[in-house]
């Protein structure tokens, strides 16, 4: 899910334009579309990954549906818990996050994604452990430059891919009246959630070479960044002891 900000706003630079990008989403809504789609994940090295949920509360959000990009310009969306009237037929949910689990899970098989550590909150409300987190778009850009711009998804592909993404409250709407994801038709869900997994791809795409290009920056990110994100995770969801006699004696 997009809709948070995880830093506070800063002046934005204009990024140079980019060639449009052909893309080609998919909404995934039958068994054997599933079943396609899991073997090309079984066989994948790394593919992008991201969660829409019922809330921005990490701890009550259930999920909504989940999308992936294997590459640019391509993603999938697989609905889950879409309830409004009228709403096509999905596919079960806890049959298909049980499908996907080994591959979730899996630690060969690299996840991609932009502040992972909330879908990993996410995913263990339903049992499931993400293992194989290789890249983290949001402490990327974070490393390189902590000033250029907010680290949300919105900010980021605008200001380093000079794209502008469709917002939550374009499909949503705003105030007392917004829809909560799962109150969102098939149509407008699976593009915004296909283009998730996507601008995410291509923001990894965009910020590896520049860390490559830095050594210092990309040991911070993939010695102290990446690997500091699952132990917060698991203090966030299982709280920190404190030795209160021990904090005494150092004050």
């Amino acid at each position: 899910t997009r809709h948070a900000t995880a830093l506070p706003a800063v002046e934005e630079d204009e990024a140079s334009p980019a060639p449009p990008i052909a893309t080609r989403y998919h909404t995934v809504t039958t068994q054997s579309a599933y079943d396609a789609l899991l073997k090309r994940l079984t066989e994948a090295r790394a593919f992008a990954f991201d969660t829409e949920t019922t809330s921005l509360n990490y701890r009550e959000a259930r999920i909504v549906g989940f999308s992936v990009s294997l590459e640019v310009g391509e993603a999938y969306y697989v609905p889950l818990a879409h309830d409004y009237l009228g709403v096509p037929e999905q596919l079960d949910r806890d049959s298909a996050l049980a499908a996907i689990q080994p591959i979730l899970e899996n630690e060969h098989i690299g996840k991609i994604g932009q502040h992972l550590k909330y879908d990993t909150h996410v995913l263990a409300n339903h049992g499931i452990t993400l293992r194989g987190v290789v890249f983290d778009t949001m402490l990327a850009s974070y490393v390189l430059d902590a000033t250029a711009t907010r680290h949300n998804m919105d900010d980021l592909a605008k200001h380093y891919l000079n794209y502008q993404t469709t917002t939550f409250e374009e499909i949503a709407g705003k105030g007392v009246k917004q829809l909560t994801f799962n109150q969102i038709e098939l149509e407008p869900a699976s593009a915004y959630a296909c283009e998730d997994a996507d601008i995410t791809l291509r923001l990894k795409e965009h910020f590896q070479p520049l860390l490559l290009a830095e050594p210092k920056l990309n040991h911070l990110f993939h010695e102290l960044e990446m690997p500091v994100a699952p132990i917060l995770q698991q203090m966030e969801a299982k709280g920190a002891l404190l030795d209160f006699a021990q904090l005494q004696r150092l004050s």
